[in-house]
C-alpha cells in the first residue's frame, strides 16, 4: 500500500518492476512489468491493491507512476537508503513523463526522493500464497511470453499459471528452488553462448515439464499436497518458449516468476 499526500480526488498508482535494478532503464519500456495498480480517494492517503501483489526474493528496480497525483518528495544531494531486516530501498529521482507513458524521455528533477510509505506483509506471517514477476524474458518472433497466475499455490489445491505469446504453441516450463545459482553458474545467466541472444536464465532448472497449448496459450498446473511441511516453500519458474522461426536454437525464454506456497 503506497502512501501519498492527502489527495483531493480519486487517484490511481501503477507499480512497475524490472529485474536487477533501475539504472539506465527509465527510457526503456520493454524491460518493465506492471505488477499492479493501487487506487485511493479523497478520504484517504493510502492507495490499496484490489488483489495482493507478491514480490519474490530478488533485486529490482521499482517505479511508481500516477497521472492523477503528485507525490511528496524531499530534496537531497544523493540517493536515500532505507532498510530493515526484510528489504533495502534506494530512493531515486522523480521524473515527469506523458500521462500514459511512464517510461521514455522525460524531465528529470534534481534529486528528490519520494517521502511516502510502503506497507507490506510477509507470507511467513500471513500464510498467504503468492505468485509474482521475477524478471523479464526475451522476445522472439512475438513479444516476450508472460506468466499470469490463474489459481494460487495453496495447500491441498492445484496452482494454475497461464502462459501467453507462444508462437509454436509449446513451452518447456522450468521450475527450481533457487534464483541465485545454478549448475551452469550464477543467475541470471546470459544464454547467448547457447544460441539464445538477449536471453537470461533466471531460475535453477530443478525440474521441467513440456506443455502443448493452442492459439499461443498454454496453462501450467501444479498439484500441491495438503502437507503443512510445504507451507512457505519458495519456487521459481521460467519457460523455454519454442520459436522455430526466430534463431538457430529455435527458442526464447518467457518472463520468470516466483511462487510461495500458502493456505
Amino acid at each position: 500500500m503506497p502512501q501519498f499526500a492527502a489527495p483531493i480526488a480519486p487517484f490511481a498508482v501503477e507499480v512497475w518492476l524490472t529485474a536487477g535494478g533501475q539504472a539506465d532503464k527509465a527510457e526503456d519500456p520493454t524491460v518493465w512489468q506492471r505488477i499492479g495498480t493501487a487506487t485511493g480517494n479523497a478520504n484517504t492517503e493510502f492507495a490499496t491493491f484490489l488483489a495482493p501483489v507478491h514480490v519474490p526474493y530478488g533485486v529490482y528496480g521499482v517505479a511508481l507512476h500516477s497521472s492523477t497525483l503528485g507525490p511528496t518528495a524531499t530534496g537531497t544531494a544523493a540517493p536515500v537508503v532505507v532498510q530493515n531486516a526484510d528489504l533495502t530501498l534506494t530512493l531515486g529521482r522523480l521524473r515527469s513523463t506523458a500521462p500514459d507513458q511512464p517510461f521514455g524521455p522525460g524531465a528529470v528533477r534534481p534529486m528528490r526522493p519520494w517521502t511516502g510509505t510502503i506497507y507490506y506483509e510477509r507470507s511467513q506471517i500471513t500464510d498467504r500464497a503468492g505468485h509474482g514477476f521475477l524478471g523479464e524474458g526475451c522476445a522472439g518472433t512475438w513479444p516476450r511470453a508472460t506468466l499470469r497466475l490463474a489459481r494460487p499455490p495453496a495447500l491441498g489445491g492445484t496452482a494454475h499459471v497461464d502462459l501467453d505469446r507462444l508462437p509454436d504453441d509449446a513451452v518447456l516450463m522450468m521450475v527450481g528452488f533457487d534464483n541465485r545459482n545454478s549448475a551452469l553458474g550464477p543467475l541470471p545467466l546470459d544464454l547467448a553462448p547457447f544460441g539464445l541472444d538477449g536471453c537470461e536464465l533466471r531460475v535453477r532448472p530443478d525440474a521441467a515439464i513440456a506443455l502443448v497449448g493452442s492459439s499461443g496459450h498454454a496453462t501450467w498446473r501444479l498439484p500441491i499436497p495438503n502437507d503443512p511441511s510445504l507451507l512457505h516453500v519458495r519456487m521459481f519458474q521460467q519457460g523455454v518458449v519454442f520459436d522455430s522461426a526466430h534463431n538457430p536454437a529455435g527458442a526464447v525464454l518467457s518472463d520468470a516468476a516466483g511462487l510461495v506456497v500458502g493456505r
